[in-house]
């Protein structure tokens, strides 16, 4: 199966599961065989979560579709995503935002990350990743429009929430490990406001850089 074959039974669930042509064209120009591991065409495109290695996943495109889109990017915003793994996410935001900031707690994937963005050439030098615990926030002073959490945690860190510009959003899976609500966090003028949108499984987002 050529790569335009294989992309379209994924092109129709994203058009079943998002409305913005932005991010449905964002999800399709990123190959996610680069991403996948040492997988066929067939397999990488398929509409799943598959293992990425050190316990860790790369989420099914759909849902990566609907928690882009939930962000509602624009082509000036800096986001920050957190749990960056092979860096497949990470690559889909860089496609529709400004400045893309990663964090993975296990450098072996953080290397991952950068590795597999040389091979992608739809990401640019406005793409980072650093090895550092979502818990005590990203690095520096930086000012988030958006993020996005890849792993479950009860709450949003208080680190992470602390760098979220007025009026950033938050897209994250909240809950016990399992089962969690995908939850959106809008940074209002009157506090936080929520929303949640389904339930959905990710692995726990840990503590520490290892």
């Amino acid at each position: 199966m050529d790569f335009e074959a294989a992309r379209h039974p994924l092109a129709d669930a994203l058009r079943g599961a998002v409305d913005d042509a932005r991010v449905v064209a964002a999800v399709l120009d990123t190959p996610r065989t680069v991403y996948a591991g040492e997988r066929s065409p067939e397999e990488a495109w398929e509409d799943r979560a598959l293992a990425i290695g050190l316990g860790q996943t790369i989420s099914q495109p759909s849902l990566v579709a609907q928690m882009t889109e939930l962000l509602e990017l624009g082509p000036e915003d800096t986001v920050l995503d957190v749990g960056t793994g092979s860096g497949y996410q990470a690559a889909i935001l860089g496609r529709l935002a400004a400045r893309v900031f990663g964090m993975e707690r296990l450098p072996a994937l953080a290397r991952l990350a950068r590795r597999n963005w040389a091979r992608d050439p739809g990401v640019g030098p406005h793409v980072h990743v650093v090895a550092a615990d979502a818990y005590l926030g990203f690095p520096g002073e930086l000012r988030f429009d958006a993020a996005v959490l890849a792993a479950a945690a009860r709450e949003v860190p208080n680190a992470v929430l602390a760098q979220i510009a007025p009026g950033g959003r938050v897209v994250a899976p909240l809950g016990a490990p399992g089962l969690q609500q995908l939850v959106r966090l809008r940074n209002a003028p009157g506090g936080w406001q929520r929303e949640e949108l389904g339930l959905c499984a990710f692995v726990p987002l840990l503590p520490g850089s290892a």
